[in-house]
């Protein structure tokens, strides 16, 4: 095993920030995609910048909730930055450099915006079983809903068209 890497040495307590650069050493870590690892160390570095030297045993969930708070208006990189906080926290645990549970265990992540639901496609299969449903029995009711499933159809049509 590299020296480098070597974490037998689990009588020191290290703050968060050595922590973290620990885990940048790991070969999990190395393990990761380039898109991922540069993603870490985004968030580590907003991390590293309220927790600083603040030993990891010291970390309380209300603090990670307040962290993720003041990142309310990015809900997902608060969310991510919360999920780094808990891999290092695991890890340190595994090591034995971390003696209390993961503060991040109870701080669930920030739900991000609620998307519309997208309007439904209306497909040719759609529209044959609509036609084959109201057959010879069209009402005047029946009939306006299939003009507007119809016009929905060819304006549907068009635009796949247009592409």
């Amino acid at each position: 095993m590299c020296q480098h890497y070597d974490d037998r040495d689990t009588a020191k307590k290290f703050p968060l920030t050595t922590a973290s650069e620990k885990y940048f050493l790991s070969p999990l870590y190395k393990s990761l995609s380039i898109r991922t690892q540069k993603g870490y160390r985004s968030w580590s570095q907003h991390i590293i910048a309220v927790f600083d030297e603040m030993h990891p045993d010291a970390i309380l969930s209300t603090q990670v909730t307040q962290f993720m708070d003041v990142h309310g208006e990015s809900r997902t990189a608060a969310s991510h930055e919360r999920s780094f906080i808990s891999i290092v926290m695991n890890r340190g645990k595994a090591r034995g450099y971390v003696s209390i549970a993961n503060p991040c265990d109870s701080v669930k992540p920030i739900k991000g915006k609620i998307q519309a639901e997208q309007p439904r496609y209306y497909g040719d299969t759609n529209h044959v079983a609509l036609l084959n449903y109201f057959g010879e029995r069209r009402h005047v009711i029946h009939q306006a809903a299939f003009r507007d499933c119809e016009s929905l159809r060819i304006q549907t049509a068009r635009r796949i068209t247009a592409l």
